[in-house]
């Protein structure tokens, strides 16, 4: 029996190391192992990870993107962090809707671009009525003239083109909602007043005319720039001590930036005007 016991027990444990051997050579190396959680994942709940970092991070966003990517700017204003590629190679922040006192606007930033789109989605507003204003990034911000600002009447769909790249924001409103006042002017509520500290309250200009004539029965006219004369604004003439009796004249603002002298002459001989010096000053109308 003690032979018989002994020579089992080494015939047990041989074979016994064989299957262990056999057992693990057939475990996979899970560690070299890559799951695609994609397609090998269902039901996927990370609220017990230790920490979780979904989106690429950087400082500066990228220089190219495809639709849908999202990227995290470590170096924007806190709630301005999250970006999306909107449009192949075009970054748009995500989620920068502001609501001051119960009421609210949407609020786009942008960077280095020459156009903006800005769906129902984003903006929440539902009604094509809308009142954008853009403004550069400087401090303080100035304002900026879109090249053209087009609103699609079924989707409220907004496309705000620049005529060259510009770095800012830009304001989007609708009728009952807040306001930006802007630079140079003041908000108390829903009133609005002129800074006049920043903003003239009038426009003054001298120009020298050289000598024209007008004919019988005629008016001539001449357009002269003038930064800041906007349509509706009041001009007061500054006319000549000289100008001939027979002539009546009007100024007017014709144009944005732009000044109208216009003179007539009801006589039945035509009018020499000689070169002399006009004055306009233009009364801003807010």
């Amino acid at each position: 029996m003690g032979i018989f016991g002994s020579h089992m027990a080494t015939y047990s444990f041989g074979h016994l190391a064989n299957f262990m051997v056999g057992l693990l050579l057939a475990v996979p190396v899970v560690a070299q192992t890559q799951l695609d959680l994609r397609t090998q994942s269902r039901n996927v709940d990370f609220s017990a990870a230790a920490s979780t970092r979904p989106f690429k991070t950087g400082s500066d966003l990228p220089t190219s993107c495809s639709v849908g990517d999202l990227f995290f700017r470590s170096s924007g204003s806190a709630g301005k962090n999250l970006y999306g590629c909107t449009t192949a190679n075009i970054w748009t922040v995500q989620s920068d809707v502001i609501s001051p006192a119960g009421v609210s606007n949407y609020v786009l930033p942008f960077t280095n671009q020459t156009g903006l789109t800005v769906n129902a989605a984003m903006h929440g507003f539902d009604s094509p009525n809308l009142l954008v204003s853009c403004f550069d990034a400087a401090t303080p911000a100035n304002l900026i003239q879109p090249a053209s600002v087009t609103i699609n009447s079924s989707t409220f769909e907004v496309s705000i083109q620049f005529s060259s790249a510009r770095t800012g924001r830009c304001v989007l409103n609708a009728p009952g909602t807040a306001y930006l006042s802007g630079e140079g002017l003041v908000q108390s509520g829903p009133e609005f007043s002129v800074d006049v500290a920043t903003v003239p309250s009038f426009l003054r200009s001298q120009v020298d005319l050289t000598s024209w004539t007008i004919a019988a029965s005629s008016c001539a006219a001449k357009n002269i720039p003038l930064v800041g004369a906007a349509l509706l604004d009041a001009v007061v003439p500054g006319w000549p001590a000289d100008l001939d009796p027979k002539l009546s004249g009007t100024m007017l603002v014709s144009a944005a930036g732009e000044v109208n002298i216009r003179l007539c002459n009801a006589s039945a001989d035509p009018v020499a005007v000689p070169a002399r010096t006009f004055g306009i000053v233009v009364l801003k109308s807010f």
